[in-house]
């Protein structure tokens, strides 16, 4: 039966999970509405504020989905340790060798 790194699966879910929140974050801090005259009054002004607005909530999105996707990798890793695991403890036993045994 091969060895896993199991520790070395647990440390990666840690990792993600540590993560995960921090990309969250990001999208938190970042403005929800700019006003129109952000950028001063004139007619150029409030297309460059809708522009940056624009470009603002896709950052957000993408944020939002990066702490998305990296929380489900560490639900992944935790289920696939978690089997190897299992797999160990049901199966380890019978391809361990035993004292005295040749």
């Amino acid at each position: 039966m091969p060895k896993y790194e199991i520790d070395a699966i647990r440390s990666l879910v840690s990792a993600a999970q540590a993560n995960a929140g921090g990309v969250g974050q990001i999208a938190d801090g970042l403005p929800k509405n700019l006003d129109d005259t952000a950028f001063g009054g004139m007619a150029a002004s409030r297309e460059l504020s809708t522009g940056v607005g624009g470009f603002i909530g896709s950052m957000s999105e993408q944020f939002s989905r990066g702490e998305m996707l990296l929380n489900e990798a560490a639900r992944a890793l935790d289920r696939i340790a978690q089997r190897l695991e299992d797999q160990e403890h049901e199966y380890g036993a019978a391809v361990t060798p035993r004292e005295g045994a040749r």
